[in-house]
Order: C-alpha cells, then sequence, then structure tokens
C-alpha cells in the first residue's frame, strides 16, 4: 500500500509542474505546426515513388490522412489507443479511412 503522505505528495508535485506541462505540450503542438508542410510533402513524394500511377491529387489525400493520424494523436495514450484495440497498429483493425 501507498501512505496517504506519498499520495498527498506526489499530488502537489503533479499540481506544481502544471503549467510547465502545458507550456510544453503548446511549444511541442507549434512545433508540429510548423513541420507539417514539409512532413507531408515527403509523405506524399514517397507515395508518388512507390506507386507511380497514384493520380497526384489523391497521393496528397493520403499523405494529408496519414500525417494527421501521425502529427496529431489522440486519446489519453498519445494517439497509441489502437494497441490496445486492436487498431490498425496491431494489424488487426481498419488500415484505412473510413
Amino acid at each position: 500500500m501507498v501512505a496517504p503522505a506519498a499520495i498527498r505528495r506526489a499530488e502537489e508535485e503533479c499540481l506544481a509542474d502544471a503549467e510547465l506541462r502545458e507550456r510544453r505540450r503548446v511549444a511541442a503542438a507549434e512545433k508540429r505546426e510548423a513541420e507539417e508542410p514539409a512532413y507531408v510533402a515527403a509523405v506524399t513524394e514517397a507515395i508518388r515513388v512507390a506507386y507511380p500511377g497514384c493520380p497526384p491529387s489523391e497521393a496528397e489525400q493520403i499523405a494529408a490522412w496519414t500525417c494527421e493520424k501521425t502529427l496529431r494523436p489522440r486519446g489519453p495514450l498519445g494517439g497509441r489507443e489502437g494497441i490496445r484495440s486492436g487498431g490498425a497498429e496491431t494489424g488487426r483493425g481498419r488500415a484505412h479511412p473510413t
């Protein structure tokens, strides 16, 4: 068991650095926003090289969707919730948008 004092101390420490975590979260989001266009362009080019017959507009749409899923993680586990629920990351779920 955990002592009540230890729980209180952990809660206080967590609250004490909440502002720092928020600043880091905002900075990380700003960095992702700045890097996103280059990332989407690189993924688009990789798709076009791998699939030369893919129309450019479709390659851009696929890249945008892929980058949206990887650059903007969602969920309490940072976007990795599919791993626990049997999603696409495990190979047992859908691998395309619906």
